[in-house]
């Protein structure tokens, strides 16, 4: 077996790990958090990940979905946040997350995906489009 072969499996074998979040990506992200969101604490959280107009204005690819995390009705933060789960999903409109609060970031693990879901602000939840 060469050289080629066992490049390829190795990209092969950090695919298949990032599609089962194994892999961390450590991001620049908005996350809302509010106050009393204690460290150790974990949230239930979602993503939308970004169409073509607005990855196109943030620089993004188009289904990135680490670009914005919804946690609670907190404030808007920019901060580092370490993800695991696959950084582009253009096949969704929603992912979901479990992120939990560190001392001074956020770790968010992939938890779902959903298509045909949009967030409804006045409810604070995810509905049917």
């Amino acid at each position: 077996m060469g050289w080629g072969f066992l490049i390829l499996l190795c990209f092969g074998g950090y695919e298949w790990l990032d599609s089962i979040g194994w892999i961390p990506h450590q991001e620049d992200t908005v996350i809302s958090a509010r106050s009393d969101w204690l460290v150790g604490e974990s949230k239930e959280c979602w993503s939308a990940p970004l169409d073509s107009d607005i990855a196109a204005l943030s620089g993004k690819e188009v289904g990135y979905a680490m670009s914005s995390v919804s946690c609670d009705d907190g404030p808007e933060h920019k901060m580092k946040v370490t993800f695991y789960g696959l950084q582009v999903q253009t096949e969704y409109k929603v992912v979901s997350w479990r992120c939990t609060r560190n001392e001074d970031s956020f770790t968010c693990k992939q938890t779902g995906l959903a298509q045909g879901l949009k967030y409804n602000p006045q409810t604070g939840r995810l509905e049917p489009e």
